[in-house]
């Protein structure tokens, strides 16, 4: 401790000794610890939960699609049987403002094209947890399809990070309504049948599919 410090704190101004500070200091920095050790035990908590919620979107979406999960940290969550590849996302029904206790919630979905944002599939799927107070289709979730083109269009600015109002009156929830949203029936039509007119093929493996677009994006990559 720095002399002038010292001097100060037993001047007659403060009333207290070194020793005593030191021991109130050393109290102040146990207590603070053990908040932060709780802190860290929370958000590992909240971490856990958001996984375990994320698996069971894109275990809801496989079921829809007739398709099969991917391992954990796989360039896709969902190969579907008509041979889609789908990136799936989850958010909860999250209060906007706990300090003016508006009640107001929103989803919020995060990194659209992974954490390096070079990730690459056919369709995002956003799944929002419903708010009771509104009606929505039909469904475990609120569905949103989005195709790759839009996700590169008109979602480029976005793609770190994406919000919806769960009322679902605001602008950009109403083009997001109007443009994406889905209900599992058509999930289920549009990723389980097969193109008009061709026969319904066995399904190609998770990895012959990631090497197909692996090749395609390096051709693309050598001939823009």
């Amino acid at each position: 401790m720095p002399r002038p410090i010292r001097r100060l704190i037993q001047s007659r101004r403060f009333g207290a000794t070194v020793p005593a500070i030191e021991t109130m200091a050393k109290q102040e920095e146990s207590i603070l610890v053990k908040d932060l050790r709780h802190q860290l035990d929370e958000a590992r908590r909240q971490l856990h939960n958001l996984k375990a919620a994320d698996d069971r979107g894109a275990d809801y979406i496989a079921r829809l699609t007739s398709g099969c999960r991917t391992t954990y940290g796989a360039e896709i969550d969902v190969l579907t049987a008509s041979g889609h590849t789908l990136e799936v996302k989850y958010s909860s029904a999250l209060l906007v403002d706990r300090l003016r206790k508006t009640g107001a919630r929103r989803w919020a979905w995060s990194r659209l094209r992974g954490n390096q944002g070079y990730k690459r599939y056919d369709y995002l799927i956003l799944l929002g947890e419903k708010d009771a107070r509104y009606a929505y289709p039909q469904g475990d979730y609120v569905i949103f399809c989005i195709s790759f083109a839009d996700v590169t269009s008109r979602l480029s600015k976005k793609v770190r990070w994406l919000q919806c109002g769960t009322s679902l009156r605001g602008r950009w929830a109403r083009e997001m309504t109007e443009r994406w949203m889905v209900t599992p029936e058509e999930i289920t039509g549009k990723f389980r049948r097969s193109e008009p007119g061709k026969t319904e093929k066995s399904r190609p493996s998770t990895a012959k599919v990631l090497l197909r677009r692996r090749r395609r994006d390096l051709a693309q990559d050598i001939n823009p």
